[in-house]
């Protein structure tokens, strides 16, 4: 239960995604070979997306996708509305410039911080994972890439891409959430989904590294 007397408790882990366990993720890499087919003359894109390909082809050939698990605790959730844009977690995880806060005036209020966690991505993704205080869970991943094309369509993509298994929509039961990434009481998850070896190292080593500016974007 939600207690304002007692502090936000900051959990950091180092998880691993058994590749053969969710091979429909692991079509995100049409989409990242799409960002370099629809700019074949901008040696910009090819810098920056294929080494992602290079990383996903490594975690095919190792069965494994290293990701760090950030989740809070003495914490409401982020609540989830259908097509309402006010809701917390419409605003960290379908949008980008904006936030959903109870207090205006609070860090990151303008909703730029959590850029943060997709820089952090070797594949720019993050999975998201919340339960509030009456039981609704909601799970929802997001890709940040760039304007591509995929497979043989004609018609452009846009950049943000959403992993689920509810039709492009968050998913809100709990029996279709994948067990990895299901909360067991309130508080939010994020998942930092491919991280590079010195980043998955120092997560392992210093478990509180990234506890200050989570905090404050989150809190």
């Amino acid at each position: 239960m939600y207690d304002r007397t007692q502090p936000v408790r900051v959990v950091i882990e180092t998880k691993s995604m058994i590749v053969a366990e969710f091979l429909s993720f692991f079509e995100l890499g049409k989409h990242i070979q799409g960002c370099i087919d629809h700019f074949p003359e901008n040696t910009n894109a090819e810098e920056i997306y294929a080494p992602m390909l290079t990383y996903m082809d490594t975690c095919r050939h190792n069965n494994e996708l290293h990701y760090i698990k950030v989740s809070d605790f003495n914490t409401k959730g982020m609540p989830y509305e259908e097509r309402n844009t006010n809701c917390p977690f419409y605003a960290f995880v379908l949008s980008r410039g904006v936030s959903a806060k109870e207090n205006q005036a609070s860090g990151g209020s303008f909703g730029f911080g959590k850029a943060a966690y997709f820089n952090m991505s070797r594949i720019r993704t993050v999975f998201v994972s919340t339960m509030m205080q009456g039981g609704m869970t909601v799970f929802e991943g997001v890709a940040s890439l760039c304007t591509h094309t995929y497979e043989e369509e004609e018609e452009a993509r846009t950049s943000m891409g959403y992993y689920d298994n509810n039709g492009g929509n968050p998913v809100v039961n709990p029996e279709k959430i994948p067990t990895p990434f299901k909360r067991k009481e309130p508080g939010t998850s994020i998942y930092i989904m491919g991280v590079d070896n010195h980043v998955y190292k120092m997560a392992e080593d210093d478990k509180d590294f990234l506890v200050h500016d989570y905090i404050r974007n989150n809190t």
